[in-house]
C-alpha cells in the first residue's frame, strides 16, 4: 500500500482492502466489493429520481435501466478501478442535484467529499469537476455559490483528501500527470492512427446498442429544438405543442437538467476527440451513462397521442430492455449459451471469463519452479501477470514485473536484484493466436545463460483458455534499459558512419538481430489478434 500509485490513486486499493480485513483475501471479498460499490450506486440514481420527482412509469425506466445497464451490470461482477469511481461520481451527483434544489449547506460538504474519494480512485473524477465549472459558467442565476462560506471550505475538504497523491507526486517528479499525458492507464497507449471507430463500437456495445440509437435521437431533437427556437431552455422533447411532465419547470429543475447534460456528454466527448490519435478504452466513458440514463427516462414521452417520432423513441427504449436481457444473460450463463452454440471463441468477447484460468496457470509455474529451479524467483514482465501471481500463490508473496518497454507502479517497487535467478512467465490472454514475445531477446543479454521452456496450454472443462511461457535466467546481470539503449543509441551514432556499424554489434548477435526485430514488431503490434470486441 502506498499514498498514491503511478497511474491511478490509492482510492480503490483502500477499498479492497475494508473488504479484505474483514472477508481475508478471498475471491468472494473481491466480488462482495465490487457488487456493494454497485448497488450503493444503484441507490444513488433511486435517489436521484426522488429528488427530481418523476412520473411513476419515467422513474421505473431509469432505474431498471440503470440496473441492467450492460456495462453496469458486468461491472458489479469485476472489482476495478471503476467500481469505487462509479460510486463516488453517482454519490456526487446525486449531492449536487439536491443542493440546486435545496440549496442546503451541509449537502456542499458531500459533494465535495465525494469528488476527493472519487479522485482518490481514478483521476477521471476531474471530469465531474470540470462539468460543475462549465455548468455554472452558464447558470448565472448560481454564481451566489461562490459567497458561500462552507463552498470554500468544502474545496479544502476535497483539497485534504487528496493531500496524499498531491504528496507522492511531489516525491515522484509528478508521474501522474506522465500517466494521464500518456494514457498508461488500463492500457491507454499513444500511437500514430486513430481508434474512432473502435471507440464509437464500444461505446454502442457498453451503452446498448438500441439505447445508444435513442440517445442519438434524443441528441439531434434537442439540436433541432435549439436551432429552430434559438431558446435552449425549452424542455420538451419532440413538440412544444405538448405538455411534457416537465414543462413547468422551475428553474432550479432546469439547472438540474443542464448538469445533467453536461455531465452525460463530457466524458464522450473528450475522449471521442481523444480517439483520434490515441486507444481509448471503452469503460473509460462509464461515469457519464448514470447522467446518460437519467435524461433518456426523463425525456420518454408519457402524453398521448404520440407523434412517429416519439413512437420510435419509446419503441428503442422499450425494445432495448430485451436486448440487454440477453446480453446479460450471457454474462451470467457464458458456458450454457456458448455450449448451445457451439462456439468456443465467443467467450473471448466475455468480461468474467478473461479471468478464467490465472489460477490454474500460476499454480502450474510455481509447481515447476519448485521442482526444476526452487532457488530462482518468479518474475512477470506484465504488471497483470505479477499482480495475478501475488493473489494466486500461497502465500500471497510479491511477484516483480520486469516491465521491460513499460512503465506502471511495478517500475517503483522491488527492483531485479544483481547475481539473482529467475523464472520469468509471460500469460498470454488471447488465445485465437500464439503472440511474439518481444522480450525474449533481451533475456539473453540480461542473463548469463537463459533456458527457453516451450509455451503450454491451459485447459479448463476441456476448453484453452490460457497460453504460457517460461524462461529460466541465471545470475541477473544487466538491467534491460542499458542494453535496449546502448544497442538503439549505438546504431544512431553509426549507422551512417562507414566501416563502424560492425563495431557497434553486440557479442551475441542472435539477441542482437532478435531485439531489433522485436522492439519493431511491438511497435507495430504484429503477431497478435486482438479477439476482444473492443
Amino acid at each position: 500500500m502506498d499514498l498514491s500509485f503511478y497511474d491511478q490513486g490509492p482510492g480503490v486499493a483502500l477499498y479492497i482492502r475494508i473488504f479484505t480485513l474483514i472477508l481475508g483475501n478471498t475471491t468472494f471479498a473481491l466480488k462482495l466489493a465490487a457488487l456493494f460499490a454497485s448497488a450503493i450506486a444503484l441507490l444513488f440514481i433511486y435517489m436521484i429520481n426522488l429528488e427530481l420527482s418523476l412520473p411513476k412509469l419515467q422513474f421505473m425506466l431509469i432505474f431498471w435501466m440503470a440496473f441492467l445497464l450492460p456495462s453496469f451490470f458486468s461491472g458489479s461482477l469485476l472489482i476495478m478501478h471503476d467500481s469505487p469511481l462509479l460510486l463516488f461520481w453517482t454519490m456526487a451527483l446525486y449531492f449536487t442535484i439536491r443542493y440546486i434544489h435545496r440549496q442546503e449547506n451541509w449537502t456542499l460538504y458531500l459533494v465535495f467529499l465525494s469528488l476527493g474519494l472519487g479522485a482518490l480512485s481514478k483521476h477521471s473524477m476531474v471530469f465531474f469537476a470540470i462539468s460543475l465549472i462549465l455548468w455554472l459558467v452558464i447558470t448565472p442565476n448560481e454564481y451566489k455559490i461562490l459567497k458561500n462560506k462552507h463552498f470554500y471550505a468544502g474545496l479544502i475538504l476535497a483539497f485534504l483528501i487528496i493531500s496524499p497523491v498531491l504528496y507522492w507526486n511531489i516525491h515522484h517528479d509528478w508521474d501522474n500527470i506522465d500517466a494521464i499525458i500518456h494514457l498508461r492507464s488500463a492500457g491507454g497507449q499513444n500511437f500514430e492512427g486513430a481508434s474512432t471507430d473502435k471507440y464509437i463500437i464500444g461505446q454502442i456495445i457498453g451503452l446498448s446498442p438500441l439505447w445508444a440509437f435513442a440517445l442519438l435521437i434524443l441528441f439531434l431533437w434537442k439540436l433541432l429544438d435549439i436551432s429552430t427556437t434559438l431558446n435552449i431552455r425549452k424542455q420538451t422533447m419532440l413538440n412544444v405543442r405538448k405538455q411534457s411532465t416537465i414543462h413547468s419547470q422551475s428553474n432550479a429543475e432546469r439547472n438540474s437538467i443542464r448538469f445533467l447534460v453536461i455531465n452525460a456528454l463530457i466524458l464522450p466527448i473528450f475522449f471521442f476527440y481523444m480517439s483520434f490519435s490515441s486507444i481509448i478504452q471503452p469503460n473509460w466513458t462509464f461515469p457519464s451513462y448514470p447522467a446518460i440514463i437519467l435524461l433518456l427516462g426523463i425525456y420518454f414521452p408519457i402524453t398521448k397521442p404520440f407523434s412517429w417520432s416519439e413512437k420510435i423513441y419509446r419503441l428503442l427504449v422499450f425494445a432495448g430492455f430485451i436486448l440487454v436481457l440477453v446480453v446479460n444473460t450471457f454474462v451470467f450463463f457464458p458456458k450454457y449459451i456458448t455450449s448451445f452454440l457451439e462456439q468456443s471463441s465467443i467467450d473471448s468477447i466475455n468480461p468474467m471469463e478473461r479471468y478464467t484460468g490465472y489460477r490454474e496457470t500460476i499454480m502450474e509455474i510455481e509447481e515447476f519452479r519448485k521442482k526444476n529451479h526452487p532457488n530462482a524467483k518468479l518474475i512477470a514482465n506484465k504488471y497483470q501477470d505479477a499482480a495475478m501471481a501475488s493473489w494466486y500463490l500461497p502465500q500471497k508473496s510479491f511477484v516483480g514485473s520486469m516491465n521491460i518497454l513499460q512503465k506502471n507502479q511495478y517500475s517503483y517497487w522491488e527492483p531485479m536484484k544483481q547475481g539473482n535467478d529467475y523464472l520469468v512467465f509471460f500469460i498470454q490472454e488471447n488465445i485465437c493466436e500464439k503472440s511474439f514475445v518481444f522480450f525474449q531477446p533481451l533475456l539473453d543479454l540480461m542473463f548469463e545463460q537463459m533456458v527457453e521452456y516451450p509455451e503450454k496450454e491451459v485447459v479448463v472443462n476441456g476448453k484453452v483458455v490460457k497460453r504460457y511461457q517460461m524462461w529460466y535466467g541465471k545470475n541477473y546481470q544487466t538491467n534491460w534499459a542499458e542494453i535496449f539503449f546502448e544497442i538503439f543509441n549505438n546504431q544512431l551514432l553509426f549507422i551512417h558512419s562507414q566501416g563502424l556499424y560492425q563495431e557497434t554489434k553486440m557479442p551475441n548477435q542472435r539477441s542482437h538481430d532478435l531485439l531489433v526485430k522485436a522492439v519493431k514488431d511491438f511497435i507495430l503490434r504484429k503477431g497478435k489478434v486482438n479477439c476482444s470486441a473492443f
